[in-house]
């Protein structure tokens, strides 16, 4: 996904590509060689990893966020991870691809786009529609909303009162 991304932003003007975390050794001289390719080196940043405090008042910098993974991948088809809540916590529009657990969950609270998985044009078009959308109250709407459902404490009520009903014979488990 990493040659997508830096592909789309390539097709898009003024658009930077922001790495926020410590990356995997050898990551680094990687990106710079897809950026140099397609011209955008200049625009293709990596930041180190800040602490958790002020993750968000970094997030909130960017006007889109990308959850751009592979759905051949079993794992990435089923499983979400932390930085789509960040982006959603943070009021940033996600683009994700469909197909996967990310991709559902951008399609069904409305909080950005989706594009098929390794489908240039899409990609690009959904990073358009979002910055686009950036003060669109609609789109302001959803996130606000999204952010309130999507919480640890939504989450956890469920968990109890499923629990709850497994302890008394209701669930089965399996």
């Amino acid at each position: 996904m990493l040659r997508s991304t830096v592909g789309a932003i390539c097709d898009l003007d003024g658009v930077h590509l922001v790495f926020l975390g410590d990356v995997e050794p050898g990551f680094a001289p990687i990106l710079r060689r897809v950026a140099a390719v397609g011209g955008a080196q200049d625009r293709v940043h990596l930041v180190p990893s800040v602490a958790l405090e002020v993750l968000l008042q970094h997030t909130s910098q960017a006007d889109v966020g990308v959850c751009l993974f592979d759905p051949r991948w079993m794992n990435h088809r089923l499983t979400l991870q932390n930085k789509l809540f960040e982006y959603i916590t943070a009021g940033i529009a996600v683009v994700a691809v469909r197909g996967t657990a990310f991709g559902s969950l951008v399609e069904r609270y409305g909080v950005g786009a989706t594009a098929a998985f390794g489908d240039h044009d899409e990609l690009v078009a959904a990073i358009t529609s979002c910055l686009r959308r950036r003060q669109d109250p609609e789109l302001r709407n959803s996130l606000a909303s999204a952010a309130r459902e999507l919480t640890w404490e939504a989450e956890q009520r469920g968990l109890v009162d499923l629990y709850e009903r497994i302890g008394r014979g209701g669930a089965h488990a399996g």
